[in-house]
C-alpha cells in the first residue's frame, strides 16, 4: 500500500501512510513480484470527486503494472471511477466510499467491493454497495445497474485515444479557479463568492505573468520541492 503526499503520510519522525515514491516504489513492487505469485497494490491516489483517472495517475498505475502488480486499486477519489485491463493487470481508478456521513447522494454514498479470484490468472468481480443510514449494505437489484452501468461506460471511455487527457483538461478548466483562490489566500466565503462570479476576483488578481510564475513554482521539481519543504516546516512548527 502507498499514498500520494498528503497530510497523513509518514515521515522520519511522524507516523502515517507509506508515501509513494516514483523512483523507489516501482522497484519495491518488482522485488515483491520476484517473491510472490500475485502482487496487489492499494494506492491512495487520484483526484477527489473526479470519476476518471488523471493522465498522471494512469501513468503511475501502468508503471506499477509494468513492474509486476497484478491488481492496482486506487482509493482516493471518494467516488466510483473506472477500470482498465493493462497488459495482464487490472487497474481500478476509484473504488468509491465505504462509510462517510457527508452526503447521501449516489456520488458520495456508493462503493464497490472487489471479489478477487486467484487461479491461473487474477480475476476481479465488482459488487456494488450503498450507504444506508449509519451503515452499508449490498446494492439492491434496482440499484446495481445504475451503479455498474456508468462504471462500465466510463471504463470504455478511458480506452479511447486522447479521452483521459481531454476530459482532465476540461475538468481543470472548470475547477482551476478554486486553486487560484486558495493561492490568493481567500477564505471559504470569498472563494464561494469568487466561484459565484466565475473567478472575477482571481482573474483580476493574477495577470498572465503572475500565473506563469505560479505554474513554474508548482511544475518545476526543484521549485516545488522548495515550496513543499517550506510548508512542511511551517506546519510542523504550528
Amino acid at each position: 500500500a502507498c499514498a500520494e503526499h498528503e497530510f497523513t503520510i509518514a515521515g522520519e519522525k511522524i507516523a502515517g501512510a507509506n508515501p509513494f515514491d516514483p523512483l523507489e516504489s516501482p522497484d519495491h513492487i518488482a522485488r515483491l513480484k520476484a517473491r510472490c505469485d500475485y502482487v496487489i497494490v492499494l494506492h491512495h491516489g487520484g483526484k477527489e470527486h473526479y470519476r476518471y483517472p488523471t493522465p498522471g495517475l494512469r501513468k503511475v498505475c501502468r508503471k506499477m503494472a509494468d513492474k509486476g502488480a497484478d491488481l492496482v486499486v486506487c482509493q482516493h477519489s471518494h467516488c466510483i471511477g473506472a477500470f482498465e485491463k493493462y497488459n495482464e493487470a487490472t487497474i481500478v481508478y476509484g473504488q468509491g466510499n465505504f462509510l462517510f456521513d457527508r452526503s447521501d447522494n449516489e456520488f458520495w454514498s456508493t462503493g464497490l467491493l472487489l471479489q478477487v479470484s486467484l487461479a491461473e490468472k487474477l480475476f476481479v468481480e465488482y459488487i456494488p454497495f450503498c450507504k444506508k443510514g449509519n451503515g452499508v449494505q449490498l446494492a439492491e437489484k434496482k440499484d446495481e445497474y445504475s451503479i455498474l452501468g456508468p462504471f462500465f461506460l466510463r471504463s470504455e471511455q478511458i480506452l479511447k485515444p486522447g479521452f483521459v487527457e481531454s476530459e482532465f483538461a476540461r475538468y481543470c478548466d472548470e475547477n482551476g479557479q478554486y486553486y487560484m483562490a486558495v493561492f490568493a489566500g481567500f477564505g471559504k466565503i470569498v472563494r464561494n463568492i469568487d466561484k459565484l462570479f466565475k473567478g472575477f476576483f482571481t482573474r483580476r488578481l493574477y495577470s498572465w505573468k503572475k500565473a506563469s510564475l505560479i505554474q513554474n513554482h508548482v511544475e518545476c521539481e526543484s521549485q516545488r520541492e522548495t515550496v513543499i519543504g517550506y510548508l512542511n516546516n511551517k506546519r510542523l512548527r504550528n
